[in-house]
């Protein structure tokens, strides 16, 4: 069965490229930890909603060095505001091309076992 994975993390947003790499050290470990081999993977950074955050963190939020502070404020008012880095047409890109494989692929036939609910792989 086709498989992906994605991942959503802030190092994705960050013009450095030693923050990219640090995020596909930790990628590649949690593959490696998990034995997972995903068919496809695609990392892409989020957003902060940090107002949504215990009052503490929404002092703190503001005044850390988030990548570029080049992330679009979204939001109608404070209250509702966040800093947005996620590219969601690479999003949606990543998605159709993925749904496009797994249609695409062989399957493989299943059988049920004798024992209830349990699916076995042919």
């Amino acid at each position: 069965m086709p498989s992906a994975f994605f991942s959503v993390s802030l190092s994705e947003a960050d013009p450095k490229p030693k923050m990219h790499a640090r995020l596909s050290t930790q990628v590649t470990h949690f593959l490696e930890e998990t034995g997972w081999r995903p068919d496809k993977i695609a990392s892409f950074a989020g957003s902060i909603a940090y107002l949504r955050y215990h009052w503490i963190m929404r002092l703190i939020w503001p005044r850390l060095p988030l990548p570029g502070r080049g992330g679009a404020r979204q939001g109608r008012d404070l209250a509702d505001s966040a800093y947005e880095y996620t590219d969601r047409d690479a999003v949606a890109r990543f998605a159709d091309e993925f749904a496009i494989e797994a249609r695409s692929a062989p399957r493989k036939p299943y059988r049920v076992d004798s024992y209830p609910g349990q699916v076995v792989s042919s």
